[in-house]
């Protein structure tokens, strides 16, 4: 919600909806694309269907649940980038979320956790 007060002196409501469906779809692709080379294509695909069948249209349109969502799959993507890299994977998760309850207080922060 930190990100709402800025962006709507630019932006009408619509035009943010729009904004953070194509932010989500973005990332959803990024992440799968990684895990596709990285790990497995069934696994990439799974994701894929999964966010579909979650209906990713009225998450990307929900203020509440768009933070949640693009949070997590921004973290997912950072660890599946620096993975090799990490050193202390708790210590990541504490950040994740701390991010997460500065941003989205108290409304879905479980998504980022799983």
């Amino acid at each position: 919600m930190a990100y709402l007060r800025p962006l709507l002196i630019i932006f009408n409501y619509e035009q943010i909806e729009i904004i953070s469906t194509l932010v989500l779809l973005v990332l959803l692709l990024a992440v799968s694309i990684i895990i596709w080379k990285k790990i497995n294509p069934l696994i990439a695909i799974s994701l894929v269907l999964c966010f579909f069948a979650s209906d990713i249209h009225i998450i990307s349109v929900s203020i509440n649940e768009v933070t949640c969502f693009t949070l997590s799959l921004i973290f997912t993507l950072y660890i599946l980038i620096k993975f090799d890299q990490i050193k202390n994977l708790g210590m990541l998760f504490f950040i994740m979320g701390s991010i997460t309850n500065f941003i989205d207080f108290l409304t879905n922060p479980i998504v980022v956790y799983s």
